[in-house]
């Protein structure tokens, strides 16, 4: 039953994370840009977002800098960013 359990709390806490990050990356970007997010993914410390158009990836590579220093301004910290097109 330990593993169960174990199991369950990290996956619990994972969704947990994943909305608190979600609701930072919606102050960081205009609804406009958030709407283009399909996905988010935290894999060794690079956050990877998921983006439905080439044109929204071209306009999140432009912002790429400003996007980081200001989830760092909200105390969250990543080695990089990564956009791709398509679901995970």
């Amino acid at each position: 039953m330990g593993n169960i359990s174990f199991s369950l709390k990290k996956v619990l806490n994972q969704a947990k994370s994943a909305e608190f990050l979600k609701a930072h990356l919606k102050e960081c970007l205009s609804a406009q840009e958030y709407k283009h997010i399909i996905s988010t993914r935290n894999y060794k410390n690079t956050l990877f977002l998921y983006l439905d158009s080439s044109s929204a990836l071209y306009e999140f590579n432009l912002k790429k800098s400003g996007l980081l220093k200001c989830l760092e301004k909200k105390k969250i910290r990543f080695k990089s960013l990564v956009f791709k097109i398509g679901a995970q």
